[in-house]
């Protein structure tokens, strides 16, 4: 039995270094993420496992992938935070990204708290001084962090289903814009499935509700979908999700997308930061580039002042330092 577990042993740290050194000299991919990663070593020739087997595009080789890197993980090879899981949009929601880089720290997680509300509101508010209303709506897809960077840019909301967008997030936006004088323009990203390559489901379900309420002509909306197409599928020869099922393909070859699931992922693993440049292109246009860098720096120097009073606050008032003390420890398993 021991040199049963020593012979695992041996078999998942030599798995775990080969997932490390294909993390390590994949530098120029981004985001990281286990799937970006898996569409950058297809495009490797002639990659093997470490046991000798060659690396394809399977469920099975996958899955493998995912265990070594965690693996690597655990073994000190890679850092714990080495992939971008953190855009809670993936999980079917409206989100306005935070942003991972804060220049602002807090002494407590109250303050912490407060700091992100705060930035929300802020963000909020820049939204508003934009000259037309811009979402981003991913659909049938994972690729959400692909561009929650961006959103976070921008000022803009993320909605997103890893299936079709859920009704009631349809509905959210609808009451959203139902206020609002100005273009409200929607940028939509999709895997490419087997759907109809220009069709937009959720634009269908949107415009029904809006007419159900009588909003249809009152609002000028309009949708643009981006990506991913068929055209770049071919372009860019990419490689299908793994789990896609192209055995009933006459020529299972990357010419040919057989009704096949390409992802976003594999777009982004083959020309960095392309969805990214894809939906600038359009932002641009939209909101101009001179009057964005404005709000970003206005909403950065509004942030920063209302960080210095909250903090002179506290650090004055003896009293409700000590009560934010007591409630760090219930506070740390919520934040």
């Amino acid at each position: 039995m021991k040199d049963k577990n020593t012979a695992n042993a041996k078999i998942v740290t030599e798995n775990a270094v080969w997932a490390a050194k294909l993390y390590l000299n994949s530098a120029h991919v981004r985001p990281k993420h286990p799937r970006t990663l898996h569409y950058g070593a297809l495009n490797i020739d002639s990659l093997s496992l470490p046991d000798g087997r060659p690396y394809v595009n399977t469920p099975q080789v996958f899955t493998w992938l995912e265990d070594a890197l965690q693996n690597a993980q655990l073994l000190g090879l890679i850092p714990y935070d080495a992939f971008d899981h953190s855009c809670s949009a993936v999980g079917n929601d409206v989100t306005i990204p935070i942003g991972a880089n804060s220049k602002l720290r807090w002494k407590h997680l109250l303050m912490l708290k407060i700091e992100k509300a705060c930035a929300s509101y802020l963000r909020c508010a820049a939204a508003i001084m934009m000259p037309v209303h811009v979402e981003i709506w991913l659909e049938n897809t994972k690729g959400a962090a692909l561009i929650e960077s961006l959103a976070g840019r921008y000022h803009l909301n993320i909605l997103s289903g890893t299936g079709r967008i859920p009704l009631r997030l349809l509905w959210d936006f609808v009451r959203r814009v139902s206020a609002i004088t100005k273009p409200v323009r929607i940028l939509y990203l999709s895997d490419l499935t087997g759907e109809v390559e220009h069709s937009i489901p959720a634009e269908m379900t949107t415009r029904s509700i809006l007419k159900q309420y009588g909003l249809n002509t009152a609002i000028d909306l309009k949708f643009r979908r981006i990506g991913l197409t068929d055209k770049q599928r071919s372009k860019f020869k990419l490689s299908p999700a793994p789990d896609t099922d192209i055995s009933a393909c006459t020529k299972p070859d990357k010419t040919s997308s057989c009704g096949g699931i390409y992802e976003l992922y594999s777009l982004e693993a083959v020309k960095a930061g392309m969805v990214e440049k894809m939906l600038e292109k359009y932002l641009k246009r939209y909101l101009g580039k001179g009057l964005i860098s404005h709000i970003g720096r206005q909403t950065d120097i509004a942030m920063t002042r209302l960080a210095s009073v909250i903090g002179q606050i506290i650090d004055k008032n003896t009293e409700v330092a000590e009560t934010i003390r007591k409630l760090e420890s219930s506070l740390r398993c919520g934040f």
